[in-house]
């Protein structure tokens, strides 16, 4: 195996002339979403809004936006009057407050959404009033309406239920099952939460349905919850994820899909910063051509199949 993983490392470093980090896009998840409604007190699906820049001096801008066309008032806390153009403040030094549904999309539908004419797209704006004065929390642009409808006022309307809950111990449960319904790992400030409150201990409490529903749910490629259960059912679900390998690696170069190839090992293995395995990795793509791809798969493949003894 060591022998096999030098001549890997050596491969890496023949065929990348530079090595940098790779980018991503920020997507939008649940925990955004959970947090947004938690602290709004308006939320309002517009198809129409505009922003306009108050030049304070020469050295700093305020930027407020105005609705001019409501689709739906989904929550409203105080006296918001969707008619009035009422000025709405973004927050100062917020450089991450919107996120486009195509391709931003809960998780609950993870697709890239082709527009059509004939579609009726809308906003989801997220308003909270500080003094008199309401301020953006978030957008969510670009939204097919039937989604609005489907996915997100539903989703909006649970989490407020949940937040109506005082007893600590349910108000955990329920919020738990919200997250394995939304295919997402809690973030960190609610694990803080629960732990301080001594309703959890290290790790994430859930139920025996809680847990069966997760596996469920990883067995049907939604798979975000797996470190709550791998230990548990490691044999058969790393199984079944070293079947999916081996499906890939048996595809001509043109239909593998590397990516989900690398995401699975990911699953399973922490490598952390170490150089080898990101050299490695980088070349598990489409558009590397002239090396055998099979040799660093079957590498990865041999990994699983030593794991589980076969």
């Amino acid at each position: 195996m060591k022998t096999k993983l030098t001549t890997l490392i050596l491969l890496a470093i023949a065929s990348t002339t530079s090595f940098a980090q790779e980018l991503s896009f920020g997507r939008m998840d649940a925990n955004d979403l959970r947090r947004m409604v938690m602290q709004s007190h308006v939320i309002v699906a517009a198809n129409s809004y505009e922003t306009i820049n108050d030049f304070n001096n020469d050295y700093s801008i305020t930027k407020y936006y105005l609705i001019n066309q409501v689709d739906s008032m989904i929550t409203n806390e105080t006296k918001f009057n969707t008619s009035s153009r009422i000025k709405i403040k973004q927050r100062i030094n917020d450089y991450a407050i919107s996120w486009n549904d195509t391709t931003a999309y809960i998780n609950m539908v993870d697709l890239v959404k082709v527009a059509h004419i004939d579609v009726y797209y809308s906003n989801l704006l997220f308003l909270r009033q500080e003094d008199k004065q309401y301020t953006l929390l978030g957008i969510i642009e670009d939204v097919e309406w039937s989604n609005v409808l489907r996915h997100y006022i539903p989703a909006i309307r649970q989490i407020q239920a949940i937040n109506h809950i005082r007893d600590l111990h349910e108000r955990y449960t329920q919020t738990m099952d919200w997250y394995i319904e939304q295919n997402e790992y809690p973030d960190r400030d609610f694990i803080a939460f629960y732990q301080h409150k001594a309703i959890i201990g290290e790790t994430l409490t859930l139920s025996n349905a809680q847990i069966q529903r997760v596996k469920e749910n990883i067995l049907n490629g939604k798979e975000k919850l797996l470190p709550l259960v791998s230990d548990k059912f490691k044999t058969e679900l790393k199984t079944f994820h070293l079947k999916e390998l081996k499906k890939i690696r048996n595809l001509s170069h043109e239909k593998r899909d590397y990516y989900r190839f690398r995401a699975i090992v990911e699953m399973w293995y922490d490598f952390g910063w170490d150089i080898n395995y990101m050299l490695i990795r980088k070349l598990l793509k489409e558009d590397k051509y002239g090396f055998d791809h099979e040799f660093i798969m079957d590498y990865f493949i041999e990994m699983f199949e030593r794991d589980l003894d076969l």
